[in-house]
């Protein structure tokens, strides 16, 4: 007779029914529903820009040069086609795609993660049930990467589709959903540490500004070598060469800025091979310097990824015990 009203008793819901939960609250959310809407927004630019760019394509007979551009949309450097003229005639489409500003959008929504809920109560509601503290954190943390994924993939797919209108068509669609999660968990050291600002300061808007001044500090760290090689030009000429080189070093060593463009080196790394090199340029001309190969900044960026988003989860796990207790 136990045994039948064992079997009777519903199942009480685990892990998986509360990260569905997370990831259907979160996607109801209007912030993430607007920005699926701007991700869209390269391929309106590709209609726009079809006529220009297409006639420059056909002018100089750049069509199976081209194939690849919109992996430069993206942040790729190792992947080159047309002439100065066309990558600079690309640039309204770069900037309107989300993957250029990412960091952004995983500072708002990492801000936005665990504060709103601990203001409205919700956080206390999601203890009851009969999960773990570190799992409900690790539900709304993966609901979050499941929808910045969504709406990196939708932006890569969107830059693809309007390089392909306005351009020719392109290759390597299959990157698209790779650098969708690629970005995602790039993304993750930022919107960590905007979610553990949120649930300190419990306003979503002061820790997303914090979230994003962490940001530019770290691209400011980056930078600093460029800055000091500028301003020693004139006695050393080799100074800005070395610059640049130890400015790719940084950036793949300084995971809450530098691990946005984890992703774009992958793609070099996917289409090239590792032994490549970035071929960086400035206002449209190319930067001739040796830099590390696309093989040691994707080792170096994914440690530094990885070690500052074990350790900032680590962290928000400690202090989000306070508030499930």
């Amino acid at each position: 007779m136990e045994e039948a009203q064992q079997r009777r008793a519903p199942a009480v819901p685990g892990f998986r029914a509360l990260l569905w939960v997370e990831i259907v609250w979160q996607a109801r959310r209007r912030g993430v529903q607007l920005l699926l809407a701007i991700s869209l927004l390269p391929l309106l630019v590709g209609f726009m820009l079809r006529g220009s760019l297409h006639e420059i394509v056909q002018m100089y007979g750049l069509e199976n040069l081209v194939r690849r551009m919109w992996l430069v949309a993206l942040g790729a450097q190792t992947v080159h086609g047309g002439d100065v003229s066309v990558l600079s005639g690309i640039l309204p489409i770069q900037i309107t795609s989300i993957s250029s500003f990412a960091w952004l959008f995983s500072a708002i929504l990492g801000a936005s993660l665990l504060a709103s809920d601990a203001g409205s109560g919700r956080l206390q509601l999601l203890a009851l049930r009969p999960v773990s503290r570190r799992r409900i954190l690790a539900a709304k943390i993966l609901a979050m990467v499941a929808m910045l994924t969504l709406i990196y993939m939708v932006s890569a797919a969107s830059v693809y589709a309007s390089m392909s209108i306005a351009l020719a068509r392109q290759e390597a669609p299959w990157i698209i959903p790779v650098y969708g999660l690629l970005l995602a968990v790039a993304s993750l050291p930022l919107a960590l540490a905007a979610a553990l600002l949120g649930l300190k300061l419990q306003r979503v808007t002061t820790a997303a500004i914090a979230a994003v001044a962490l940001y530019v500090a770290g691209s400011m760290v980056s930078a600093l070598p460029l800055l000091l090689g500028l301003a020693s030009l004139r006695d050393h000429p080799g100074a800005l060469a070395d610059a640049v080189y130890q400015v790719y070093l940084l950036n793949a060593l300084e995971p809450l800025h530098g691990s946005f463009q984890l992703p774009a080196r992958i793609a070099d790394l996917l289409i090239s091979g590792p032994g490549a090199s970035p071929s960086p340029s400035m206002l449209g001309l190319p930067i001739h310097s040796q830099l590390p190969t696309v093989g040691t900044l994707v080792l170096l960026g994914a440690v530094s990824t990885a070690v500052a988003t074990v350790a900032l989860w680590a962290l928000l796990d400690r202090y989000f015990a306070r508030y499930t207790l």
